[in-house]
């Protein structure tokens, strides 16, 4: 399973570095456990930019595997989350929305961590559909979005 994890211009690279050390993990536990070492999961990060190099917060350099530039051929998309000025956050990584729309119609599966659920909304994935974000966020995401039916009181 290919799964792509987007790292954001300006944002705490955390997210998507844990994303995929979880995944490679889970896979290192999986060949211990049934003696086959052969990966499940081929996880690689993406620049949300043109750049394989993506500047975080902090100025924290991340090498990523993939650009936007690359087509979106993947099973999953992992959303990161965006940090403090969601909206402000969501413009500087725009190219992100449409990437994200382009997997999603080339049948790959989409996931979002927190406040990354507003790529989601924002490329029209979650219209009629149910949603959580960030406790801090929700006002400004149903203001944004009204078609997506947001769960306040949900931690996913």
């Amino acid at each position: 399973m290919r799964i792509s994890v987007l790292v954001f211009r300006d944002c705490m690279a955390m997210i998507s570095i844990s994303a995929v050390e979880l995944l490679r993990k889970s896979d290192l536990i999986r060949a211990a456990v049934t003696g086959d070492p052969t990966p499940f999961f081929e996880v690689e990060l993406v620049a949300a930019d043109t750049h394989p190099t993506v500047i975080a917060s902090y100025g924290f350099p991340v090498r990523c595997d993939r650009t936007l530039s690359d087509p979106p051929i993947t099973d999953l998309v992992v959303v990161p989350a965006f940090d403090d000025d969601v909206v402000a956050q969501m413009e500087k990584n725009r190219a992100a929305v449409e990437w994200v729309r382009a997997a999603y119609d080339h049948g790959a599966d989409v996931a979002s961590v927190c406040t990354g659920a507003f790529v989601l909304a924002e490329a029209g994935l979650l219209d009629g559909r149910t949603a959580t974000t960030h406790w801090n966020s929700q006002d400004l995401f149903h203001e944004r979005y009204p078609k997506v039916k947001l769960v306040s009181d949900r931690i996913i």
